[in-house]
């Protein structure tokens, strides 16, 4: 601003428009001070926008360390999501599993006590699935097809 009013000067000194220079260069000067308090104010937003920047790193490893955790939980870890998964399969196919063995022995018990309440029944049965004969039996066996 020194220069600019410097150079002013000498032209109104040249030209004799002192006045005219004087009012020219007090507006430039109130223009320049209008302009700097824009530039500081910009330069503190710039400084807000700088501190900002600055935290998003921080947010990002933040995020990304979540992630990361999420996803070890949910495929690498002895209880993740996957492991889970299997698990209940295998449960439900054991389960299932339960359910026809208990109907077997159900069965099998029912068809013991059969045998052991009646004595025709257990020659019966030992005739029809283990092929027993008395002595003085012959035993055919004919194949259906």
């Amino acid at each position: 601003l020194k220069f600019l009013d410097f150079i002013l000067l000498k032209k109104a000194n040249e030209s004799q428009d002192y006045k005219k220079y004087q009012s020219q260069s007090e507006s430039l000067v109130k223009k320049a001070e209008a302009m700097e308090l824009q530039i500081s104010k910009y330069e503190k937003e710039i400084s807000k926008l700088k501190d900002k920047i600055k935290t998003i790193p921080r947010q990002l490893a933040w995020g990304i360390v979540a992630c990361l955790l999420i996803v070890y939980v949910a495929f690498f870890d002895e209880h993740s999501l996957l492991n889970r998964f299997q698990y209940k399969r295998k449960l439900n196919r054991l389960e299932k599993e339960l359910r026809y063995y208990q109907k077997e022995l159900e069965s099998d018990m029912r068809k013991l006590n059969e045998l052991k309440s009646n004595d025709s029944n257990l020659v019966k049965f030992a005739r029809e699935e283990y092929y027993m004969k008395r002595s003085n039996e012959d035993i055919y066996l004919i194949d259906e097809e």
